[in-house]
């Protein structure tokens, strides 16, 4: 044997493609792996496509249905905001019964609507009624009296406002202002929440009760004389420019009335309410 022979048997691979196979049905598997990775390689690449296309167009429906509820919410809140533009112009109508005035027990109250409550101090704290308040409706602002000013039973006490209108309140006793619910400058709307605690107006130092008290009404005379009051107040607003009212027929038919009723009417009804039902001598 010569030395190429030799060299053939210590290396039997020298010579050979290191990429070919020894055998034919090696040559066989080798190309259809290959064919096999290439098919595979090409299923990814278009697996990855397709995703890029399938995210990018979820991406494209969540934005445009974004839009789309956008776009919806846009348009409810202009129909809300219109809506609520609507009830400003007619504000919404809230009536009350008999039933639901306020008249606490041991409240002495002044044919004027206005009250006083004897304190254990000796002074007598004074406010607005609940017929006042619930006729009369928003207050926008409260004039108090001055600490130390002398005041009569009867007499001008304290002003509100609501807008260019104004109405007095008059005094239930006589006696001297002793302090005043600063709160109610700030916040004058108090008196509608809870006229008979929160919503007092001032404090009186008295100097003749035991002569005052006998033009007030206490318990069941102030619950009698209150429902006269309502009835009466029914009876002549009706022919007061009554009917442009919203709530005028539950009125008329004697049910409920409209809360903050005044607001709906004139400047001359206003007038002639604070004329006929606060301007009343206490004496």
């Amino acid at each position: 044997m010569g030395r190429l022979g030799q060299e053939t048997q210590l290396y039997p691979d020298r010579g050979r493609s290191p990429d070919l196979p020894e055998k034919e049905g090696s040559v066989e598997n080798f190309n259809a792996k290959r064919k096999e990775g290439i098919k595979m390689v090409v299923i990814l690449v278009v697996t990855t496509i397709i995703c890029f296309i399938l995210i990018d167009l979820a991406v494209q429906t969540v934005e445009a249905r974004r839009e789309g509820r956008v776009a919806v919410f846009r348009s409810r809140t202009e129909t809300q905001a219109a809506g609520e533009a609507r009830k400003a112009e007619r504000k919404p109508v809230r009536s009350f019964r008999e039933s639901d005035y306020r008249i606490p027990m041991g409240i002495f109250f002044h044919k004027g609507h206005t009250w006083a409550n004897l304190l254990l101090s000796g002074y007598v704290k004074v406010g607005m009624d609940d017929f006042a308040q619930r006729s009369i409706g928003r207050f926008d602002e409260i004039e108090l009296p001055p600490i130390g000013k002398e005041v009569k039973q009867g007499g001008r006490i304290f002003t509100i406002k609501q807008g260019n209108r104004k109405a007095n309140f008059y005094s239930p006793v006589d006696g001297v202002i002793g302090s005043v619910n600063h709160m109610l400058l700030e916040t004058p709307r108090v008196i509608k929440r809870d006229p008979y605690i929160d919503g007092w107006v001032c404090a009186i130092k008295p100097n003749n009760l035991s002569e005052n008290i006998k033009a007030l009404k206490v318990a069941k005379d102030a619950a009698l004389w209150l429902k006269e009051e309502i009835v009466r107040f029914k009876e002549v607003m009706l022919g007061k420019g009554l009917q442009m009212v919203p709530g005028y027929a539950t009125i008329q038919d004697g049910g409920e009335i409209v809360d903050g009723l005044l607001e709906f009417l004139g400047d001359e009804q206003w007038e002639f309410f604070e004329k006929n039902f606060l301007r009343k001598r206490g004496r």
